[in-house]
C-alpha cells in the first residue's frame, strides 16, 4: 500500500463520528468545568428531607467549603445543625488520583475515618445524596459521549452527555452503571443529571433551579436528588454563597474538621 492510501485510510479513521463524538465531548466536560469550577467556594446552606408526598422530614444547615490547591483540591461538607448532627462532615480529596479520597468525620466517635473505596456508594447521612455524588466529573477516569441536545427545564438549550467509568478501579466501586448530564449550552453548567444503575435503569436524578450568574461564574439557588427507588428527595438551598473570596488552607483540612462547629 502506496503512502497516499496510507495517509488517506488513518484520516478516515481518525474522522469516523465515533471517534470524533467521544474526543469532542471530553473536550466539552473539561471546558465545562473550567468554566463552572471557581478557585475558592463557600456556602451555607439548608436542607430539606422530604417523603414522597413531599412531607418535611428534617431539615438540617450544612457548610461548604472548596479550594483549589497547588496538588489537589479539596471539598469539605459539615452540618451545623441539628444538634444530633452538628459536625459530622465528609472531606473529599481529588489529587487527580483514579480514586479521590473520602474522609468521613463523626464528633461522636471523635474520629476521622478514611473511607474504604466501596464506601463511595454509601448514602450521606440518610440523604438521598451518596458520598460520590460530591465528586466532580472525574474526566480522567470516564469516557464520555454525546447523546444530543435538548430543552433544559429552565428553557434554554442543553447538551446530553454520558459518562461511563473508564478506569478499572472507579469502574469497580462506582455505584452507577452510568451518568446522563444535561449542560447548557451557553454557560456550560451542568444543571440537571440522570443516574442510571448497571443494568441501564434510572434510578435517580438530580435537579437545579433559580439558576444565575454570581461574578463570572453560574449557580443554581437550589438542588436536589430525587430517589426514583423511593421516591424521596432532598433538596439543598443555598443561603449564602462567597466565590473566589479568601479561604485558608486551614479551612479545608482535617484539623478544621475535627474542630468545633
Amino acid at each position: 500500500m502506496n503512502k497516499t492510501r496510507v495517509t488517506l485510510l488513518l484520516a478516515c479513521i481518525l474522522n469516523t463520528p465515533h471517534l470524533q463524538a467521544e474526543e469532542s465531548a471530553r473536550a466539552f466536560m473539561e471546558r465545562s468545568e473550567a468554566a463552572t469550577k471557581a478557585n475558592t467556594e463557600v456556602a451555607y446552606e439548608r436542607v430539606e428531607l422530604r417523603n414522597a408526598d413531599g412531607s418535611l422530614i428534617q431539615a438540617r444547615r450544612m457548610l461548604y467549603h472548596f479550594k483549589k490547591l497547588p496538588d489537589k483540591e479539596v471539598t469539605l461538607i459539615r452540618f451545623l445543625s441539628p444538634p444530633a448532627l452538628k459536625g459530622v462532615g465528609l472531606r473529599i480529596v481529588d489529587r487527580g488520583d483514579s480514586v479521590n479520597d473520602l474522609w468521613l468525620y463523626l464528633p461522636a466517635t471523635r474520629r476521622l475515618r478514611r473511607l474504604a473505596g466501596a464506601e463511595k456508594t454509601n448514602w450521606f447521612m440518610g440523604t438521598e445524596f451518596t458520598n460520590e455524588d460530591f465528586e466532580d466529573y472525574q474526566i480522567p477516569l470516564y469516557r464520555f459521549r454525546f447523546l444530543g441536545e435538548t430543552a433544559c427545564l429552565n428553557g434554554r438549550r442543553c447538551r446530553k452527555v454520558e459518562a461511563v467509568a473508564e478506569d478499572s478501579r472507579e469502574r469497580a466501586i462506582t455505584g452507577y452503571g452510568a451518568k446522563i448530564y444535561y449542560i447548557e449550552t451557553e454557560n456550560l453548567y451542568p444543571v440537571a443529571i440522570d443516574y442510571l444503575d448497571r443494568s441501564g435503569e434510572l434510578i435517580k436524578q438530580y435537579r437545579t433551579g433559580g439558576l444565575h450568574r454570581e461574578k463570572s461564574y453560574w449557580r443554581p439557588e437550589w438542588h436536589e436528588m430525587h430517589n426514583l427507588k423511593n421516591g424521596r428527595r432532598t433538596r439543598i438551598i443555598v443561603e449564602r454563597r462567597t466565590l473566589d473570596g479568601p479561604l485558608s488552607d486551614y479551612h479545608v483540612s482535617a484539623r478544621y474538621l475535627r474542630s468545633a462547629p
